[in-house]
């Protein structure tokens, strides 16, 4: 079925001479770039918008990352526009060449729906289904214009889940739970047992998991849990893996099952968890 889309106007500026510094770009590569707009339409349930643009202004090149918008912990941090040097400028140069000779209809190699529209001063190029880009498709080149923001990012994400695991670590105690949670059920667990229970989880260094068997919330085969940053959303997350048990032919079954919850706050007594999956 195919899926049409409206393309976005915008103005087209040609990337002029940049003054000296670090971003110099050489007056016949700066020359040979005209700005553009990339619009990829990409997703299998969920169909997402990706957009960025390439421009010129005060006499320099810049791109812009559109959307999505990223996150790092509770704040939005888009990773907005970058000055191009010159190994960014030739990557966009190639990434035009490479559009311009791509078929108009890919095959579908995969479920997902991949439509680019990339918008040039001179022309506008469709492009169907899952061409080869020999590494530099829209992801790929996203990746490497906005490679220093990503990896400020990912300090970022790294330095929050730091904290959050030092900050885990010891024994937890719960009230006993009277029934399944549903999503968007909250959690509430202390270090100070004050729910006066044998329910508890703790949680140990490189991610170890140890839980009192309980009927309801039952993780008592789980050895390990995983925290990440969802970075579409900007919120934490604290995963429970899986529990496995041997069996007596010397096969593996799963014992229980792991769970997922979102860390909506914490401090060196209480932990406050939203229920998301099992």
């Amino acid at each position: 079925m195919k899926i049409f889309f409206l393309i976005p106007t915008f103005f087209f500026f040609c990337c002029g001479r940049t003054s000296p510094n670090e971003n110099t770009i050489s007056d016949d590569l700066s020359d040979s770039l005209t700005s553009f707009n990339i619009v990829l339409y990409f997703g299998d349930e969920h169909i997402e918008k990706l957009e960025l643009n390439v421009y010129k202004k005060a006499n320099k090149c810049f791109a812009e990352n559109i959307s999505p918008v990223f996150y790092y912990p509770n704040k939005r941090d888009s990773i907005g526009t970058i000055e191009l040097n010159t190994d960014k400028v030739r990557a966009c140069l190639e990434f035009i060449r490479r559009a311009k000779v791509q078929p108009k209809n890919c095959p579908e190699k995969h479920s997902s729906v991949v439509n680019y529209t990339i918008s040039t001063l001179h022309d506008t190029i469709y492009i169907e289904g899952d061409c080869d880009w020999d590494n530099l498709n829209y992801f790929d080149l996203r990746a490497l214009l906005f490679k220093e923001k990503f990896a400020e990012m990912e300090l970022k994400r790294e330095s929050i889940l730091s904290g959050l695991e030092g900050g885990l670590l010891g024994k937890w105690y719960f009230a006993p739970l009277k029934r399944e949670l549903k999503k968007g059920d909250i959690l509430i667990l202390s270090k100070t047992n004050n729910f006066h229970s044998d329910a508890y989880w703790e949680i140990g260094k490189d991610h170890s998991f140890k839980s009192s068997n309980n009927k309801v919330l039952d993780f008592h085969k789980t050895e390990k849990y995983e925290s990440y940053v969802g970075k579409w959303d900007g919120n934490v997350y604290f995963e429970i893996q899986g529990g496995f048990q041997n069996e007596s032919n010397g096969g593996i079954s799963v014992a229980n099952d792991g769970a997922t919850f979102i860390v909506e706050s914490y401090n060196d007594n209480v932990l406050k968890l939203r229920f998301i999956k099992r």
